[in-house]
């Protein structure tokens, strides 16, 4: 008896998205205005003019160095926990879900220690667990936007628009803004 593989998945251009809905445009509108908003506190209720601590092109760094150091988080989290669960003998169904639970550590850890990393140059110290708790929070927030704008038709992807790009852009820096913000605070 010939085994049936599955027909595989065309790959479009943000095929892994929907058409937001409105509640997904609302929810990632929401999510960006509150992070920018939160972002920008810092600087005006903690800076004083004497201290350059907080100058937006340090929390610009913070920032950029948290997403610069996510990717690698993410995969080596993933790699790591994958690995961990094969060496139990998980089943394969299982030692995925553990891959991505390691995915989501290994982001959080890396968008705190990249912010952390050039938020330690200078003036003023933060707290590092401070970090690792805002990007575990920018983390989830990152898997609600991924969960809310998941596509659930069958129907072939279409062109990514301006909704895609936000959505994309916030689910790649929220876990890097919240260490940030988090450690700037915890100065």
């Amino acid at each position: 008896m010939a085994r049936r593989f599955p027909r595989p998945l065309r790959m479009t251009r943000c095929s892994h998205l929907a058409r937001p809905s409105a509640v997904a445009l609302a929810c990632t509108l929401v999510c960006t205005l509150v992070c920018t908003l939160v972002c920008a506190l810092p600087g005006a209720a903690f800076a004083q003019p004497a201290d350059r601590s907080l100058a937006p092109t340090r929390v610009g760094a913070q920032v950029g160095a948290g997403v610069l150091a996510t990717p690698v988080g993410f995969v080596a989290g993933g790699l790591a926990f994958r690995a961990v669960a094969r060496q139990f003998r998980v089943a394969e169904d299982d030692a995925s879900r553990a891959a991505d639970v390691g995915a989501s550590l290994g982001v959080a850890l890396a968008a705190a220690g990249g912010a952390s990393l050039v938020g330690a140059r200078g003036p003023g110290r933060g707290s590092f667990p401070a970090a690792a708790g805002g990007a575990a929070l920018g983390t989830a927030l990152s898997g609600l936007l991924i969960v809310v704008n998941r596509k659930t038709d069958v129907e072939p992807g279409k062109p990514c628009h301006l909704s895609c790009i936000l959505v994309t852009t916030a689910i790649a820096t929220l876990p890097s803004i919240g260490a940030t913000v988090a450690y700037d605070a915890s100065r």
